[in-house]
């Protein structure tokens, strides 16, 4: 069966000795006792233990014994390797280094502008009635520096100084919803893995009450009808196989989209971080220095430094110009122009466009001004969110977790009551099924823990410090 097969290659990474899945043969001493309770010579080989004991006592021993999952160091070296690879993350590094070369070209202001001009033809010259023609050239190479602005091109090689400070902020945010994204995609990977060994594990549960119940009706100790019962409980519990298959194969296609290709991810989920999410500097702290509050503080900054810029460049500016020009001509000997000035230059009027750029400059700081507590109050607003989900997931995992316990525990007490005749066949089928959601429903909830606590680590802007991605 290939789902075994799928089964069997998953627990195996828990450790050699399980080379086989749900092959065990308990005999419990009931099982005497529900002999002699029987008609006739029948001897079930039957135990009170479901094929769901195996996979969940596994899952128990996960939750009961953090320090039994794969550890962090490892997850993290997967990410490591695969990270830089997502064309999401190449696409930043690209703006990135546009940001960087936008600051060098405002830099470049600073430095002397150096020009070469060059120019030939054919003149005629008329002198007293006569005509004299020839070739006509120029070549003229000139030197302009700008000495005072009143702090203009300053102002402007901040703003971008600053506008790549504000990239990168921006960046580290898109690159965090990158990693979050890649986090629940693999732990829904993993899901589907662990949960198809617990579909297949109520599959074999299934067939073998039903393997039972046949003996049982073969030896005129129960009925076609419970026959039947148990036959459509199989059936039903087979049907569920393909779906849970198809998001195995479903998950892996999208892991492979994101990490260009399928890591090879431990069965057991990983350990988290050991990053605290009580944060003792308080919430306000934890907003104070997100990405997302950085990068709209920053804007803030560029828009209040380009006002100043409009109002520092109205002030004009004063340069120096040098220059060499050798001109030959037909009619005149060839000559030779150097020169050297200051010139401050300013527009005295300019139909008070330049007025109506300020203003709309001060209104741009005003809008990011408020933007900039839009971005505080929603980024404290879903780290509060993060932080009760989280909380929620939490509590809500150990009552899984106790609820499994006791649902293994009543699966087993009611499986052995029906060997002994003392129990019906409807509670049995009952308390497997419990006993088969509560399992998948723990699952669940491990994969909610885990999605709503790295949610916490993104909301507080700590996702790629945890990963160590921060470059």
């Amino acid at each position: 069966m290939v789902i075994a097969s799928i089964s069997v290659a998953a627990f195996a990474q828990r450790g050699p000795h399980l080379t086989l899945l749900f092959e065990k043969s308990l005999a419990p001493e009931s099982i005497a006792a529900a002999t002699n309770a029987l008609p006739g010579s029948w001897n079930p080989t039957s135990s009170t233990a479901s094929p769901l004991d195996e996979a969940v006592s596994f899952l128990i021993e996960e939750l009961n014994d953090p320090q039994s999952q794969p550890s962090f160091v490892s997850l993290k070296q997967i990410y490591g390797n695969r990270y830089a690879s997502v064309p999401a993350i190449r696409k930043t590094i690209a703006q990135l280094r546009g940001l960087e070369l936008s600051v060098e070209e405002r830099r470049a202001a600073f430095f002397p502008k150096v020009t070469l001009g060059s120019s030939s033809g054919r003149s005629n010259v008329t002198r007293s009635g006569t005509t004299t023609s020839g070739n006509l050239s120029t070549i003229t190479l000139a030197a302009d520096q700008l000495l005072f602005d009143f702090g203009a091109t300053t102002t402007q090689v901040g703003i971008a100084s600053t506008r790549l400070e504000s990239g990168i902020n921006r960046i580290g945010v898109e690159r965090m919803e990158v990693l979050y994204e890649m986090i629940r995609v693999q732990l829904d990977f993993q899901k589907s893995r662990k949960l198809i060994v617990f579909y297949d594990a109520f599959v074999n549960s299934r067939e073998r009450f039903y393997s039972l119940i046949k003996q049982k009706v073969d030896l005129g100790a129960s009925s076609q009808l419970d026959l039947s019962r148990a036959k459509t409980s199989m059936l039903e519990a087979k049907s569920k196989i393909p779906t849970i298959t198809g998001e195995v194969f479903r998950t892996e296609g999208v892991v492979q989209e994101l990490f260009g290709g399928v890591p090879d991810f431990a069965f057991a989920f990983y350990q988290i971080p050991k990053i605290p999410v009580n944060f003792p500097g308080g919430i306000d702290k934890v907003v104070a220095t997100h990405p997302a509050v950085l990068e709209a503080q920053k804007n803030l900054e560029i828009a209040r430094a380009e006002v100043a810029y409009l109002e520092q460049s109205a002030l004009g500016s004063v340069r120096l110009t040098v220059s060499r020009s050798n001109n030959r001509q037909p009619a005149s000997a060839n000559s030779s122009t150097n020169s050297a000035y200051i010139e401050y230059t300013n527009t005295l009027f300019d139909g008070f466009a330049h007025r109506s750029k300020t203003q709309a400059a001060i209104t741009r700081t005003e809008e990011f001004g408020v933007e900039l507590e839009r971005v505080q109050r929603k980024t404290r607003q879903q780290l509060l969110t993060a932080l009760s989900e989280y909380q929620t997931s939490k509590n809500q995992l150990d009552v899984r977790r106790e609820l499994l316990m006791s649902a293994k525990k009543s699966s087993s007490d009611l499986m052995e009551a029906f060997l002994l005749n003392l129990g019906s066949l409807t509670d049995v089928f009952n308390a497997e099924e419990a006993y088969f959601s509560a399992a998948e429903s723990t699952v669940q909830s491990m994969v909610d823990f885990y999605t709503a606590y790295y949610r916490v680590l993104h909301e507080a802007g700590l996702l790629s410090e945890a990963f160590e991605l921060n470059t």
